[in-house]
């Protein structure tokens, strides 16, 4: 017999093990719950909470966010984080950042290389909602 046969004889026979295995499963389950007294009525699950509408998921997101932002805990020269208001041409929102390498200081009197943008570390803010017509300008 060759070796590919053998493999063949092996798989079939795994084959048949596990099938004969998935069959008394249900069995002894089946047994298992027959031998047991049978238990309380569960209580009802409590009714999940309906469901957010989009404002409400926008609304707590950007709750979130906001205290996230007045919990950052450097107290230094820097500001960042900065809600930028856009220009409006033609129903678009334009926002220009510039992109650059500044002496961002991390902590008091602790000074680093940084990229900003806008001179900021994080950079500015930009808020716009769903439908919004936008235009970054780097």
């Amino acid at each position: 017999m060759s070796s590919s046969n053998d493999k063949s004889a092996s798989r079939r026979s795994f084959l048949r093990k596990g099938a004969a295995l998935a069959v008394s499963l249900p069995i002894v389950s089946t047994l298992e719950s027959c031998e047991k007294p049978a238990a309380a009525p569960a209580a009802q699950a409590p009714a999940a909470p309906p469901a957010k509408t989009p404002a409400q998921e926008a609304a707590e997101m950007d709750a979130m966010h906001e205290a996230g932002v007045k919990a950052f805990p450097a107290k230094t020269a820097g500001k960042g984080n900065v809600l930028i208001e856009p220009k409006l041409e033609g129903g678009v929102k334009v926002y220009e950042l510039t992109a650059k390498e500044i002496q961002w200081e991390v902590t008091s009197g602790k000074l680093m290389k940084a990229w900003s943008y806008n001179d900021q570390v994080p950079g500015p803010q930009i808020r716009v909602r769903q439908g919004d017509r936008v235009k970054i300008i780097l």
